[in-house]
């Protein structure tokens, strides 16, 4: 067998030439050696892992990682401690698509949209002919204001518009936890105690740019209200053995931390912030104020855009404590009536489609009117009740419906009306 090499490597020499070849003949030169690498050859995983690099970013496997607690230093960026980091808001993986397109709604939506040329009828020029409609030779002209003419009008040009269309709330968070999960993966991440600086100077914010290097930085700083600090998690970047560290809460899960700031920090009835939003430091705006490349944002105002165009992302623990919960908790769906409060007030009852639809049994009695109590008749172009669905009406209830109905001063006609009845079990119309 050939001699082998370390590292994998075997040196097979080809076969030489026979010693009883004739006189004259050219000596065969050396042996040449051919490299054989027997650890190139790739195993199941790796050709798992090279076929997943290859694929599309939508394509990729969606799978989050568990990232490791993040590290707490303070101003001078010696470490105090440490902070958990869930893994919905920061072990995301990455998904270009996502993150394109709620980059593109945030440009479209930023747009004024209030550039306009102006219409024929708004250019303000001489209506008189340039010059005669025969005998000069020229082409004929009606006035100046055509868009051929220099200062004229413009054709097709831009006129004030919306630029904004709609986007998932869903997709609008995921895309903010897509990018700073990328930060993190980067290990573009800090976190900071406090972003209160020791003096409200321009140099104490390069200073600290120095030290932790980058070209962009983005601060994310906001001091939570006095009553929020108290409850939750009272201490979770200090040091551990700290005196003020609360060992109960510090065997809790992540999750279970964040449900529990959840309910301190939300009103259950509203699902909104129950106390006032928190804004950075004073000093924080100070000293940054004149440094063009470090941007400072609340943490209610985390949006893809500046996620992605700054390289360094710095969050205090207050806010990174406000991320999570508001990253993390469940998308609170606007309150809507059924009519869209044409035919009822505000206080009516949201109906909903989960809900048992009610049963009108035919022998009920229909309520009694009282014949002397004109009801007004409004005109059937304008009635509101028409554009009423079957399963509308059965929905609210038609005993429901037709108070409603005599309340608000509209009356039910045509088909709708014999439906109203045969559900009522009154004769029809």
């Amino acid at each position: 067998g050939a001699p082998c090499a370390a590292r994998g490597m075997c040196l097979a020499a080809q076969p030489s030439a026979s010693p009883a070849q004739g006189a004259g003949v050219e000596a065969p030169s050396a042996p040449s050696l051919r490299l054989v690498n027997f650890g190139s050859k790739p195993g199941r995983a790796k050709r798992r892992a090279a076929m997943e690099a290859a694929r599309h970013p939508r394509r990729r496997a969606k799978r989050m990682e568990r990232p490791q607690a993040a590290a707490v230093r303070d101003w001078s960026l010696a470490e105090v401690g440490s902070a958990p980091l869930d893994k919905r808001v920061w072990g995301r993986p990455l998904m270009v698509d996502v993150v394109h397109n709620v980059v593109k709604w945030q440009l479209a939506k930023r747009r004024a949209g209030t550039a306009s040329v102006k219409k024929y009828w708004e250019l303000r020029r001489t209506k008189r002919k340039p010059h005669a409609q025969k005998g000069t030779g020229r082409a004929r002209q009606g006035d100046y204001r055509g868009p051929h003419m220099r200062g004229g009008i413009t054709m097709f040009g831009p006129r004030p518009k919306d630029w904004s269309y709609p986007l998932p709330r869903k997709m609008r968070r995921l895309g903010v936890q897509v990018a700073l999960s990328e930060r993190r993966r980067e290990g573009r991440l800090l976190v900071v105690d406090s972003l209160d600086p020791p003096e409200a100077k321009t140099r104490a914010a390069n200073d600290f740019l120095a030290r932790v290097g980058g070209s962009k930085m983005l601060l994310i700083d906001g001091v939570l209200p006095e009553g929020a600090k108290g409850t939750g998690r009272a201490c979770e970047h200090c040091a551990k053995g700290a005196k003020d560290a609360d060992p109960s809460e510090a065997a809790l899960g992540i999750h279970e931390q964040l449900e529990r700031d959840g309910d301190v920090f939300y009103d259950a009835s509203t699902g909104r912030w129950a106390g006032e939003l928190p804004e950075p430091s004073p000093g924080l705006l100070m000293a940054t104020r004149n440094v063009p490349y470090m941007s400072v944002l609340p943490p209610q105002g985390v949006n893809v855009y500046d996620v992605v165009m700054n390289d360094t992302i710095v969050v205090s623990t207050d806010a990174l404590r406000y991320m999570q919960v508001r990253l993390t908790r469940p998308i609170k769906r606007r309150p809507s009536t059924l009519y869209g409060g044409k035919l009822g007030s505000a206080e009516e009852p949201v109906v909903d489609g989960s809900a048992e639809e009610p049963v009108v049994d035919g022998s009920a009695e229909a309520p009694v009117v009282d014949g002397s109590a004109e009801e007004p008749v409004v005109d059937e172009d304008k009635e509101a009740a028409d554009s009423l669905s079957r399963e509308e009406v059965e929905a609210l209830g038609v005993v429901a419906l037709r108070g409603e109905l005599r309340k608000q001063g509209l009356k039910v006609s045509g088909a709708k009306a014999a439906l109203v009845a045969r559900l009522l079990g009154e004769p029809e119309p």
